[in-house]
This record gives structure tokens, C-alpha cells and sequence, in this order.
């Protein structure tokens, strides 16, 4: 198994987390909120989480799937680039 760069991880983390609107979850920017002892496991749990909240009925991030074009495509962009960061991060990271 290869090595994890942590600061890539964190870099990626932070866009992904920018970009749905979740500023207060990022790490050592802004916004950040009690999140600077974070390691990978919690910003995988994170992203599982917020991933979550995309598949929810009744959630506001779910409801994006059934709006216009741009709401759809957003939506995917956002469910895609969690999904990807699950998958490559995930298997570093024991009991989830």
C-alpha cells in the first residue's frame, strides 16, 4: 500500500469542503471551527457524512438532484468529488 501525503489530502479536503458550503469544516483556513487536530480519518468520516447528506430525502443538498440543469449537474460534480475522495483516502483509515 502506498504512503498518504497528508497535505495534498488536506488541500483536496478543504476544496471539496469549499465547495459545497461547508467553509466551517475546513482545516487551518478562515472559517475553519474546531477542526485543527483533524487527521485523515475525520475528514473521510466528514466527507462520508456530508455524502450522506446528498442522498437524504428532505435534505437541501438532496433537493438539488430534482431542480434545474445547473442544480443537477452541481449535484453531481459535489456527490462525485466526495465519492472520489471516500474512495481514495478511505482504505487508508481503519473501522470508519
Amino acid at each position: 500500500m502506498k504512503n498518504v501525503n497528508i497535505t495534498t489530502a488536506k488541500k483536496r479536503y478543504n476544496s471539496i469542503m469549499n465547495a459545497i458550503g461547508s467553509e466551517h469544516n475546513t482545516i487551518g483556513e478562515r472559517w475553519s471551527e474546531d477542526t485543527s487536530n483533524w487527521n485523515l480519518r475525520d475528514m473521510v468520516a466528514e466527507c462520508d457524512y456530508q455524502l450522506t447528506c446528498y442522498r437524504e430525502g428532505g435534505h437541501c443538498n438532496s433537493d438539488l438532484i430534482d431542480g434545474t440543469p445547473e442544480e443537477r449537474k452541481k449535484w453531481r460534480s459535489d456527490v462525485g468529488r466526495l465519492e472520489r475522495f471516500i474512495n481514495t483516502y478511505g482504505p487508508f483509515v481503519e473501522n470508519l
